[in-house]
């Protein structure tokens, strides 16, 4: 049976050898060699055909390594490989906030007007709206509205991954691709940021523009799982690895416990900077045909509601938006989910009137 199965093994390998950077044929031609190096009387042929086309495989050690290089380079390290400037990038203090956004259009009256009693002063703060290129922002993460591959595409993706270089395609390349309403972080490399996140939307092409219950349920997904991956980041690297190492010195343990805390004080050296900040774009509005204003109400319901249960986990939230009319959308649906409380600011203005 053995030999039988390395044959038919032999020939998938040469006849989906173009194909290995797919993750569907990557991850099964995988499987099954670790399979076969296994068996002790594995055919040496096979095995050797199977490590040729393996080759495509990046190595998950050098893609760790390069994440962890990148994840500490400055931002002029960064600019200088990337050759970009450091004047074309756009920070937190750059962008105003939904209040200033708000009053700068004179719609602050309008925002109080709308839902008062949901108000909230400090969530509105972390709120920004920004029109532009989403690859210049010095954010510590920005979010790619990725094909379920993750090895890039057309629109954000095509451009998030040109501006990242290949090193971004690299460590995508390990993960084995996502689901629709799944999110995967990576480090950022050569864009501005640190991490992309990448989560895939999903595909609405109703000729009507009503989208079904499904699609909306996995574009929330979309932007919960999101940020509930950075949160799930921001815990795993609380601790810094001098106090994870503290935290192993304890005494009486065996030999083979030391072994085994010494890989845990190895993985916990690669801790890694909090997500703080983090830009979203419109994630299934364009090719995939979700209906733009459906599409921004359930991205501002989503992060208000997660922004309820999780007031301190992140500092900034932006929207940011590319077409004039995704612009009009989200000023005409931030006042319901990010209504504005009277500033004082407002009351001066009138006393020195």
């Amino acid at each position: 049976m053995l030999p039988r199965v390395q044959n038919t093994l032999r020939f998938v390998a040469i006849a989906f050898n173009h194909y290995l950077r797919q993750p569907i044929y990557r991850t099964f031609l995988i499987g099954k060699m670790s399979q076969i190096e296994d068996s002790t009387d594995s055919d040496s042929e096979t095995v050797a055909e199977l490590r040729r086309c393996h080759i495509y495989e990046p190595s998950r050690n050098s893609v760790l390594r390069d994440r962890d290089i990148y994840l500490k380079k400055s931002l002029f390290e960064i600019a200088e490989e990337a050759d970009w400037q450091i004047s074309e990038v756009l920070t937190i203090s750059d962008l105003p906030t939904w209040p200033e956004y708000a009053k700068a259009l004179e719609r602050t009256e309008e925002a109080n007007n709308t839902s008062a009693a949901n108000a909230n002063t400090d969530l509105s703060k972390k709120i920004v709206l920004w029109q532009g290129d989403i690859t210049m922002l010095n954010v510590d993460a920005i979010v790619n509205a990725a094909n379920d591959s993750l090895l890039g595409g057309g629109g954000v993706d095509g451009a998030i991954h040109e501006s990242a270089g290949p090193k971004l395609l690299s460590e995508c390349e390990t993960l084995n691709g996502c689901e629709t309403g799944d999110a995967k972080i990576t480090a950022a490399y050569l864009l501005p940021s640190q991490f992309v996140v990448h989560t895939v939307g999903p595909k609405c092409h109703s000729p009507d523009s009503v989208v079904s219950h499904h699609s909306e349920m996995l574009l929330t997904s979309c932007y919960r799982t999101c940020l509930d991956k950075v949160l799930e980041h921001n815990e795993f690297n609380k601790r810094s690895p001098d106090t994870a190492s503290k935290d192993e010195e304890r005494p009486g343990v065996s030999a083979k416990d030391d072994d085994s805390n010494a890989s845990i004080s190895k993985r916990l050296q690669r801790f890694e900077p909090p997500i703080r900040s983090i830009a979203f774009p419109c994630i299934s509005t364009g090719i995939y045909g979700y209906p733009k204003e459906a599409a921004a109400e359930v991205a501002l319901k989503t992060i208000r509601e997660w922004l309820d249960e999780h007031p301190d986990e992140l500092d900034a939230v932006i929207f940011c938006v590319f077409l004039d009319s995704d612009v009009r959308n989200y000023e005409k649906l931030l006042p319901v989910y990010f209504p504005l409380p009277d500033y004082p600011q407002s009351r001066s203005s009138e006393d020195e009137t």
